[in-house]
């Protein structure tokens, strides 16, 4: 059970550098700039999930200018839910 745990992480590791590697990144940034809040969430989710656990795209989210609009986003006066 430990080994196929182990086996689906690194997948999932493989998963996540390859969108990034596909140029996944500015357009999901860009899409933090929408006018729909939805879109705004559906982003910020995306990119969570692509960087969770992995410094080398959490580096590459930093690097492209996604920190301030997610900044921005935490900063935002509305609820969404």
């Amino acid at each position: 059970m430990m080994r196929r745990r182990s086996a689906l992480r690194q997948i999932n590791m493989m998963k996540k550098s390859l969108i990034f590697k596909e140029g996944a990144i500015a357009p999901l940034i860009l899409l933090l700039r929408s006018a729909s809040d939805k879109v705004q969430e559906m982003a910020a989710c995306a990119l969570h999930n692509c960087a969770a656990g992995s410094p080398v795209n959490q580096v590459s989210i930093v690097r492209d200018g996604g920190l301030v609009p997610l900044i921005g986003l935490l900063s935002s006066r509305n609820d969404v839910t």
